[in-house]
């Protein structure tokens, strides 16, 4: 709230529409206890009866009114320029007394204002126009100087035209807000150079364009009125400049990543093969970056409204019928399977060798420990050993024999004593004979 106090103890409030006022009493040392009955006033029109129990509202804006019963303040919310004018409170007894008096002045929400620069033929000199409310001031510059005007309407709104720090400011307030527009004062002069006026066509050519030179640009014919006969709105921007495009390769050849960079701008994509995912992204000062993919080039293009430039690269192709990537875990454990039986069949080989070595060399010294042992083939019965044959110790004779008759049996008897080793005979009876056993003690013999 602003308050502005007057001689006769009434208060002036100005207040923004749409906002709150609050109207606290006056009068000093206040009671409740003071009065019968108390009621605000609007214009001289009661909006709020209070008996000491019951609350009473009236008039246009009652919904938008609160009444506190124990300090007995007035609040009117989402105010309308309607509410102007006077509101006092009487306390009521023997006799009425005027407690609090405000004069409410609503005031309007303000619009931004407006700032145009007019350029003339003559770079060092310009022309300003500010505009606000109902309001308008018209000023001239020559380089950096320019003139300060201000103006206030019966309303009091406020409109003022300055330059401060190299801008120009178009200000627009009132006692409760404020607003404004302003521009960058460039350096008017410095362009004169740069600046040809054509007296047949009237045409204006500005030469070495630099960014301070962006704005609106008008051509004004002045007779009995002004009547603009062109109008253009320049925006002047630097060059871009190259883009950095970087490609990551990975373990798998088919899979990339890229980045393409330029400006304050980046974009980030991956690539399978040669399908890539194509981005654009535009920032606010109308800079362009733009990743695709065009006859197996990769592009990171890089542009706004009056200059591209792009950074391309190769796209090198993976072979077309090799499966899509795996997971890289899954192949180091195939690697690993691999080695694994490659380790187990070597071990393998190894304990054959082994066993095969082994068996080899028990075989070896089963050959020596039988050389004691006598394989002998019988022949017929007129084979005899010789009388020089000497038994060292028992050993086993193997022989096939037939049956013989007495004389056969007698004709075998040793003629000489024989060892009293006894050595065993086993025979084989032909198919045509009953089977039996035949136990027969051969003597060793004489020497």
């Amino acid at each position: 709230n602003v308050f502005v106090s007057t001689g006769s103890g009434e208060k002036l409030l100005v207040q923004e529409a749409g906002t709150s006022v609050q109207m606290q009493i006056l009068e000093p040392n206040f009671s409740t206890s003071s009065f019968d009955e108390l009621y605000w006033k609007f214009n001289k029109n009661k909006i709020i009866i209070f008996d000491q129990e019951d609350v009473e509202k009236y008039g246009d804006f009652k919904d938008r009114m609160e009444f506190n019963k124990e300090t007995c303040m007035l609040t009117l919310n989402n105010l309308k320029k309607t509410d102007s004018g006077l509101y006092e409170a009487i306390a009521s007894a023997d006799t009425d007394r005027s407690v609090a008096k405000y004069t409410l002045s609503v005031m309007g929400k303000l619009e931004a204002p407006v700032l145009t620069v007019y350029n003339s033929t003559d770079p060092c000199n310009i022309t300003l126009t500010c505009r606000g409310h109902d309001l308008s001031i018209t000023s001239t510059c020559y380089n950096e100087t320019c003139e300060e005007k201000e103006v206030t309407s019966p309303g009091g709104v406020t409109l003022s035209l300055s330059v401060r720090d190299g801008a120009i400011i178009c200000n627009h307030s009132n006692l409760v807000s404020w607003k404004q527009e302003y521009k960058t004062l460039t350096h008017l002069c410095a362009d004169k150079d740069r600046v040809e006026f054509n007296e047949e066509t009237y045409s204006l050519t500005l030469k070495n364009l630099q960014k301070n030179n962006s704005g609106l640009y008008e051509a004004i014919m002045r007779s009995q009125t002004d009547t603009t006969v062109a109008q253009y709105n320049l925006s002047v921007l630097d060059p871009v400049e190259p883009p950095v495009l970087t490609v990551y390769n990975t373990t798998d050849p088919c899979n990339i990543t890229l980045t393409c960079r330029g400006h304050d701008l980046s974009i980030n994509s991956t690539c399978y093969k040669e399908t890539c995912e194509e981005k654009n992204m535009t920032s606010s000062g109308g800079v362009a970056l733009f990743l695709s993919i065009k006859d197996s080039l990769i592009i990171c293009n890089l542009s706004n409204p009056v200059s591209s430039k792009q950074e391309k690269k190769a796209f090198k192709s993976c072979d077309s019928g090799e499966n899509p990537p795996g997971d890289p875990q899954k192949e180091w454990n195939w690697q690993l399977y691999v080695l694994i039986g490659v380790v187990v069949v070597l071990l393998i080989l190894i304990v054959l060798g082994i066993t095969y070595f082994c068996k080899k060399k028990m075989k070896g010294n089963a050959s020596a420990e039988c050389e004691n042992t006598i394989y002998q083939d019988v022949g017929c019965v007129q084979e005899r050993p010789t009388a020089t044959t000497t038994l060292e110790g028992p050993s086993t004779v193997y022989s096939t024999v037939q049956p013989m008759s007495r004389q056969d049996t007698e004709l075998r008897q040793p003629k000489s004593p024989v060892s009293s080793v006894p050595s065993n005979t086993y025979e084989s009876v032909p198919d045509q004979m009953q089977p039996e056993t035949i136990y027969a003690q051969v003597q060793k013999r004489q020497h």
